[in-house]
């Protein structure tokens, strides 16, 4: 039986307050995975886009992250994702119409750094987008990963969809 490997990506902040600039109206939390053999094909995959980018010049510093990077290295990311074999679960809370979000109170979470494997950048870039179409109702990237979601549900408590 081939090993199976979960990434998983945070996006949005714990903060409860009216839309504001800087605060997001989801917080959400996503899973890739990947079996060994595909965890192998992202890190390829995903070397190779990073070496292809920095030859050209293209303004790559060291790893992805999604809401750093400009408009086109995330194309060339979602071009190089969209072929790749693993599946996306995304969970995301509207903030303030759930009741985990009504009182604050502390939270600590520990993440491993983005920077440390490519199939963590993968799951930042599939979260990334994912968010994009809640928070702005903007599904382009999404569209170029929708085969790898296997499931995107979000806690809202009275309406299905983006408004």
């Amino acid at each position: 039986m081939p090993r199976l490997y979960l990434f998983s990506d945070e996006s949005g902040d714990l903060t409860r307050r009216t839309p504001q600039p800087g605060v997001t109206r989801y917080f959400a939390v996503g899973t890739l995975l990947v079996d060994e053999m595909g965890l192998g094909e992202i890190r390829r995959a995903l070397a190779r886009t990073r070496d292809h980018l920095a030859w050209n010049s293209h303004g790559l510093d060291s790893y992805f992250h999604a809401s750093a990077d400009s408009v086109h290295v995330r194309s060339v990311v979602f071009e190089a994702l969209a072929s790749l074999p693993f599946e996306v679960d995304v969970t995301l809370v509207e903030k303030l119409r759930a009741p985990l979000f009504s009182q604050e109170s502390e939270r600590t979470l520990a993440f491993w750094p983005c920077a440390s494997d490519f199939a963590l950048q993968a799951a930042d870039y599939c979260l990334w987008a994912v968010c994009r179409y809640w928070e702005r109702g903007d599904d382009s990237f999404r569209k170029l990963i929708e085969s790898k979601i296997r499931s995107e549900m979000c806690l809202r408590y009275d309406s299905p969809g983006p408004e």
